[in-house]
């Protein structure tokens, strides 16, 4: 509920990464950016300087889909295992990278992606 807050009534695709610490408390939720009708770019750079400077032990990645379904395209597949790779280098567990679309999500991490 609190990430699909983020994502209400936008007309683009919008990234949100949320920082947990490691009991998994919040230390910050900050939107990334937003794209077109169809993507957005998620900067990996800007993902491990935020995971970073926040000291978090784990991310959560948040996007929408304006199409209505929230099952992961196969760039959003390949993205998040390339960021899951990075920030693991950093010592930053990518916990999951949650998709919303409508009224309904997606976690990539119980559904297999991740």
């Amino acid at each position: 509920r609190f990430l699909k807050s983020f994502f209400a009534y936008r007309r683009e695709e919008v990234a949100v990464l949320l920082c947990l610490d490691s009991a998994s408390r919040v230390l910050c939720a900050r939107e990334l950016g937003s794209g077109s009708v169809t993507s957005v770019d998620i900067c990996t750079r800007e993902v491990v300087d935020l995971s970073l400077r926040e000291r978090a032990a784990r991310v959560i990645l948040a996007h929408n889909h304006l199409s209505g379904t929230a099952l992961p395209s196969k760039a959003d597949v390949n993205s998040t295992k390339m960021l899951a790779q990075t920030l693991r280098l950093v010592e930053v567990e990518l916990a999951d990278h949650l998709i919303f679309a409508d009224d309904d999500f997606i976690s990539m991490r119980e559904s297999g992606f991740l």
